[in-house]
């Protein structure tokens, strides 16, 4: 099983405590690699991450580790039914936070981790057919907002995606 992922967006941070950040954009990279064996799966994989807005950049990337299964009902007319993956992204490695007119900063980061939903459908595992399938990918995941915060903070990433299957 292999899934990868790369995407770029124009987000921003608003509510980050600090000055306004007009500007700003995300760029990411993500890839999933596991063995399978029937309709299971276990592996593992990667999430690399940057976000630049106006006043800071912040650049890191998150081990993860999942399973996953896929369900077939069993019926001519949905012979790949769907898709369902849950992994554990562990909190960022090498993780630096550089300001303008500062030295980078290594230790800033804000330990985010958890875990990370993942629905196909129909399935991807069908390789007789070719077809269109779509992907949710939901990760509640939990974060400090300094390095001196104890207080854990929740917040969601979710993706939705259309694929096609060749």
């Amino acid at each position: 099983v292999f899934d990868s992922f790369a995407g770029y967006d124009n987000g921003r941070k608003t509510n980050d405590g600090g000055n306004i950040n007009p500007k700003g954009h995300d760029r990411m990279l993500r890839g999933f690699a596991g063995y399978k064996f029937g309709s299971s799966y276990v592996g593992t994989g990667a999430r690399w991450s940057e976000l630049d807005t106006t006043n800071y950049a912040k650049v890191g990337w998150h081990p993860e580790i999942g399973v996953g299964h896929d369900f077939w009902p069993h019926d001519e007319y949905y012979p790949n039914f769907a898709r369902v993956q849950v992994a554990w992204m562990f909190k960022e490695q090498g993780e630096v936070v550089r300001l303008p007119g500062l030295p980078d900063c290594h230790v800033c980061g804000n330990g985010s981790q958890g875990p990370d939903f993942t629905l196909w459908i129909p399935s991807p595992a069908d390789s007789k057919h070719k077809h269109i399938f779509a992907k949710m990918n939901v990760v509640p995941f939990m974060y400090h907002n300094n390095p001196a915060d104890k207080h854990l903070h929740w917040s969601t990433s979710a993706e939705m995606l259309v694929g096609y299957r060749f």
